[in-house]
């Protein structure tokens, strides 16, 4: 059986000092953003495709990041892990060039990196979080790596 090592933070208290949180994450996620819960999966690695279905097996997206509030939590879960290489972030490209959430939905935010985006690599068609910087960069979905689910908050 393929053991997973999930690392779980509370992440409310970095978006702000007064967080007031009514709902609550699912068991073995913690709070990023308003209406958000992620948790960090490291191990085993996984391909984009493979990382995208095992979210959805327990009910999330590969994260899901809207505002820079989203991300500079995302990032800071990943530099609180000590992750030392990019993590899958749920962006992926269209046939048509057009970048989408793992979900399907519009891109409404983005944090690419200077000189990265747009790729002129084809196989570049996925994105991971660059722990260094919070920046994103476009990989080749292919490649295994640790990834990050999110799901909406629980009203509880």
């Amino acid at each position: 059986m393929i053991r997973k090592l999930i690392f779980f933070l509370f992440i409310c208290s970095a978006l702000s000092a007064d967080c007031q949180c009514p709902t609550k994450c699912p068991a073995e996620f913690n709070e990023y953003s308003p209406s958000r819960c992620l948790t960090i999966v490291r191990g085993p690695y996984s391909t984009y495709k493979d990382a995208v279905a095992k979210c959805k097996a327990i009910g999330g997206v590969v994260a899901k990041i809207t505002s820079s509030q989203e991300n500079d939590a995302v990032w800071k879960a990943m530099m609180a892990y000590g992750q030392k290489s990019g993590m899958w972030i749920g962006i992926e490209k269209k046939s048509d060039g057009s970048f989408v959430y793992a979900d399907g939905t519009p891109i409404t935010y983005t944090k690419w990196a200077p000189n990265y985006y747009p790729s002129t690599n084809p196989a570049n068609t996925c994105a991971v979080m660059d722990p260094s910087s919070g920046l994103w960069l476009p990989v080749n979905c292919a490649e295994s790596r640790a990834y990050i689910c999110s799901v909406d908050l629980v009203q509880g």
